[in-house]
């Protein structure tokens, strides 16, 4: 007579966890390589400005977090559906800035081109479901003064074919900057006229007022801030340069409720085109976090300055992904 072999109960107990964790670790991995791709706009909604934190609709601190083109004259052919949806799958941005160069062969000399082209990506950022700074990047002109008729009609017309949407915030001047623009004499005066032309198509909408020097000065703005709800005031920081003055005045800034976005920030110097700092930039980001502030990285080009995203290699209608600068890399890997 032969012998019943059984199957003890220890054994099953063995068998089965065994088993949970083969289909664990199948599921863990199968998912891992799988891009959950997140829909910022359409899960946050319209965005407002708290004391100096920015809130969804559900009353939550949201950070923006992004890249900003450099300027769109130069790099438009870049700035397609596909490569900006890799960007967002990749990178999980939540936001993009798009720069619209004033002088510079920019907006002043081709304004119906340069129109078409702004309205052009802000659509296919809309389609993708980003917040989107449009961005009137005043740099050699520095006093936004000197072309505000056609600042004027710009940002009337542009708010109001987006008024709308609760993608777009405006930056209605980049980086002020030279030795007779203040902010109580020139930078005050034309957000004063160009925020309630915005207002008016978009009553509750975000704006973003530069500040002088390069948005790296802000004692005449503490002491003399603007009169409207909804504001952000910009500043620019480097890795290379001047770390622990940008953080005493964005202390300050606080310290009087007046909110901080930081709308252009690199690996390099101020230049944007030298030695990458890689741990200083790090503890810049990581005190960004932890101040609730946005930022965006300058830029997503393929330019030759050592902070472009890309190499000088990329070919436009190629994966993006395959020609990551140095830069493009540490962002990808340490940041974002």
């Amino acid at each position: 007579m032969k012998e019943k072999k059984f199957i003890n109960k220890k054994n099953i107990f063995t068998i089965i966890i065994c088993i949970l964790i083969i289909s664990f670790c199948f599921i863990y991995f199968y998912f891992k390589n799988i891009n959950v791709v997140s829909s910022p706009v359409s899960e946050n909604g319209k965005l407002n400005i708290v004391n100096t934190n920015i809130i969804n609709e559900h009353g939550e601190i949201f950070n923006l977090k992004g890249f900003s083109s450099s300027g769109i004259q130069w790099t438009y052919e870049m700035l397609t559906y596909e490569n900006l949806k890799t960007l967002k799958e990749n990178f999980d941005i939540n936001s993009f800035r798009i720069a619209m160069y004033t002088d510079e062969n920019g907006y002043i000399a081709n304004p119906n081109f340069i129109y078409n082209k702004v309205c052009d990506i802000t659509d296919i950022l809309i389609e993708l479901d980003l917040y989107i700074i449009l961005d009137w990047h005043i740099l050699n002109d520095g006093d936004p003064n000197i072309y505000i008729e056609e600042s004027k009609e710009f940002f009337d017309n542009y708010s109001n074919k987006y008024k709308n949407y609760p993608n777009i915030l405006y930056e209605i001047c980049n980086e002020p900057n030279g030795t007779t623009v203040t902010w109580n004499d020139s930078i005050k005066p034309y957000a004063e006229k160009i925020i309630p032309i915005i207002r008016n198509n978009n009553p509750n909408s975000i704006i973003i007022v530069g500040t002088p020097h390069w948005c790296t000065k802000f004692s005449d703005v503490h002491e003399n801030p603007l009169n409207f709800e909804n504001i952000l005031y910009s500043c620019h920081y480097y890795a290379g340069t001047y770390l622990n003055d940008i953080k005493d005045n964005i202390k300050i800034m606080k310290s009087k409720n007046l909110p901080i976005i930081v709308t252009e920030t690199g690996l390099t110097d101020k230049t944007g085109d030298s030695n990458l700092y890689f741990d200083e930039f790090k503890n810049w980001i990581d005190y960004l976090t932890d101040e609730n502030i946005s930022w965006f990285y300058w830029s997503f080009s393929n330019t030759s300055p050592s902070s472009s995203l890309l190499n000088k290699n990329y070919k436009y209608g190629e994966n993006i992904m395959k020609y990551l600068s140095n830069s493009g890399k540490y962002i990808l890997e340490n940041i974002l």
